[in-house]
């Protein structure tokens, strides 16, 4: 179901506290506007420092989104949210059914074509380019690849948020 900014709107006000409190069945969208307080930056608090810059005349900041493509609906979210607030987003493609032509693909679509190398590669210098990543770690899931791409980030001192809290913060 796609959502219009309209009814993402009074979402984004709708918190919830705790993981626990997901109901069973719920969709993506609902699930990652929830999950927006887990930041350890709210995006109320990110969102209000790009308006105070671009007020200021401040160039937008880029924002890698990294994370499992399990979550690519939650990654397209907050995707869109930064964006509605001025950052400019990098991150994954949210690829329609009918890309897949009725075949029954895994979560690692990359995997399943023979390009993740190749993606995995592409995103480094996502992250090159970017001002910070943000992480999307549903449930604190971080996979393999997502934990290369946050220590790439650190390598290059870039500045990491994570959508839920983690240890991944304590680390240098």
């Amino acid at each position: 179901m796609f959502r219009t900014a309209t009814e993402l709107e009074p979402l984004a006000a709708n918190k919830l506290s705790t993981i626990d409190e997901f109901a069973d069945g719920e969709d993506a969208y609902d699930m990652a506007i929830k999950m927006i307080d887990k930041t350890f930056l709210t995006p109320e608090q990110v969102f209000e420092q790009f308006k105070k810059e671009s007020m200021r005349g401040i160039k937008p900041k880029v924002i890698t989104l990294c994370g499992s493509t399990k979550f690519i609906e939650t990654m397209a979210i907050m995707g869109y949210l930064l964006e509605k607030e001025g950052a400019i987003v990098l991150g994954l493609h949210l690829l329609p059914e009918s890309y897949f032509e009725g075949e029954n693909v895994p979560d690692h679509v990359a995997e399943y074509e023979g390009v993740a190398k190749h993606f995995d590669e592409l995103h480094k210098r996502k992250i090159d380019i970017s001002d910070s990543i943000y992480v999307i770690n549903v449930n604190g899931y971080i996979g393999e690849s997502t934990r290369a791409e946050i220590e790439y980030a650190k390598s290059l001192n870039k500045p990491i948020t994570y959508l839920e809290e983690t240890n991944e913060r304590n680390h240098p």
